[in-house]
């Protein structure tokens, strides 16, 4: 097994934990026979995202990281933050995990109004791993759905393909009937999101030649039309089934199935009062999802994945050093909008990038999770890549110790390049595309709450098998 196929094994044994999870169903095949890991309990949900992996020399082990935001539905609702590291072993059944420690990072404020986790779910998928190029063209195709939000996207579909979402569609309807309905309510209601997807990691399963499944756990956001829109957000189940066509995968059915409600949010931030497409100002609309790079797919991920944990720490001036520091390099954070002015070569992108470290304190966390890559690799020293971020940013202490939050999605564009023999990032696209009331998640004082609450002096650890963040 090469390293690519490795590297997509793990993200399918982390997404069949995922799922299981989800389902309160058996964790068989994922943990080694007698592994004791140390696990969150039953009863909620959760999106992985910014994995980490580093392998055995030998290939034969590696340590894996994810970070995830999740919730634990009931009477109310709350968000939480969590970390999973773990070792895994390669055995002559695939790759298992020897140990797990699942932590608790934060719990968020509840929400009024809750929700039950739905135990009606479909069958596990069965089949074998597909390729490493088949992955991760068919990880991009989901991807490029997410990342275009079901815009410029019919040549993903088979010309027959079906789609059913639930109560956005009347059942199995062709794609192309709900892409067009998608375009016309955008188009009705000033571009405001008819379905906005975020997406944790895959499960693929290969069923013949010509045919494989795909199920992903995912966080949608609806808008509401009317004078006084809504947040409608759900989790849900995204099943596809992928048809090679002419020798290219494509999308032939696709099936969206909610599994948890959760509360109505009205009205937008005070700073990103955004709930339509930024249509225009992405750095790169059409993905082609034909040209993946499997071959180096582990180490642009690895990369990116240390962004949000270099925001988590306050050390994005360490993470500049290593990736940002080139002189062709544009750094463009788009706090304030499309206007917002980029910052060109290596004094200014230090000059911003110090100036939000310098606002970190332990214990009061921000947290960017960069779900739903697409990386595309149109050259042998060039990767275009894509993720969608469900952030929280924290907005300072108040007087009673707790501290609000700024909760927003962005989505983040670039552009890595290889100079001599290193990857640096020379195209650094991040910018609001929805945003939620402010203050909708407040941190909760006091121990018992997670990580950052009982370790208030300390900063967010590191992934499992790394040293530092500019290593």
């Amino acid at each position: 097994m090469s390293f690519p196929e490795q590297h997509e094994a793990l993200i399918s044994l982390q997404a069949k934990f995922a799922l299981a999870f989800a389902a309160g169903a058996d964790l068989d095949g994922i943990f080694l026979p007698g592994a004791q890991p140390t696990l969150l309990p039953r009863g909620s949900v959760h999106l992985f995202h910014s994995p980490h992996m580093y392998f055995s020399s030998d290939g034969t082990r590696a340590d894996v990281t994810w970070e995830s935001y999740g919730y634990e539905p009931g009477d109310t609702c709350s968000m939480v933050t969590t970390r999973f590291a773990a070792s895994a072993v390669l055995t002559g059944d695939g790759w298992r995990y020897e140990e797990a420690d699942w932590t608790l990072m934060q719990r968020f404020a509840p929400l009024a109004g809750g929700g039950t986790l739905s135990s009606d779910q479909p069958a596990p998928l069965c089949g074998c791993t597909p390729s490493a190029h088949d992955s991760r063209v068919l990880r991009n195709l989901a991807g490029i759905l997410a990342a275009n939000n079901w815009r410029n996207v019919a040549q993903l579909f088979t010309a027959d393909a079906q789609v059913d979402l639930e109560d956005l569609t009347e059942g199995l309807v062709p794609a192309t009937a709900w892409l067009r309905d998608a375009a016309d309510y955008e188009a009705a209601n000033g571009g405001r999101y008819r379905c906005l997807l975020l997406l944790g990691p895959g499960q693929l399963c290969t069923q013949d030649p010509a045919h494989t499944a795909g199920r992903w756990l995912v966080q949608t956001f609806e808008i509401s039309s009317g004078a006084e829109p809504c947040i409608r957000r759900r989790v849900c189940l995204l099943d596809m089934t992928f048809a090679r066509v002419d020798d290219r995968w494509r999308i032939a059915e696709l099936k969206l199935r909610c599994i948890l409600s959760l509360p109505l949010l009205k009205g937008t931030g005070q700073r990103y009062q955004r709930m339509t497409n930024p249509d225009g100002n992405w750095l790169y609309k059409v993905y082609n999802p034909d040209t993946p790079c499997e071959d180096i797919a582990l180490d642009i991920e690895n990369i990116f994945s240390l962004w949000p944990i270099s925001v988590h720490r306050g050390e994005l001036m360490h993470f500049f050093r290593r990736y940002l520091s080139r002189p062709e390099t544009i750094l463009s954070i788009r706090s304030q909008g499309p206007r917002t002015p980029d910052k060109v070569g290596p004094a200014q992108i230090a000059e911003k990038l110090s100036g939000m470290d310098a606002v970190y304190k332990p214990g009061q966390l921000t947290y960017h999770c960069a779900t739903t890559p697409v990386l595309e690799q149109p050259d042998q020293n060039t990767v275009l890549a894509s993720w969608i971020d469900h952030s929280l940013t924290n907005l300072g202490p108040k007087e009673d110790g707790r501290a609000d939050y700024m909760v927003f999605v962005t989505r983040y564009d670039h552009v890595f390049q290889r100079v001599e023999g290193r990857w640096y990032l020379t195209r650094f696209n991040w910018e609001p595309c929805l945003g939620f009331p402010d203050g909708s998640f407040v941190s909760l004082p006091g121990r018992g709450q997670g990580w950052a609450s009982d370790h208030p002096d300390e900063r967010y650890p590191l992934p499992q098998g790394l040293n530092a963040i500019e290593a």
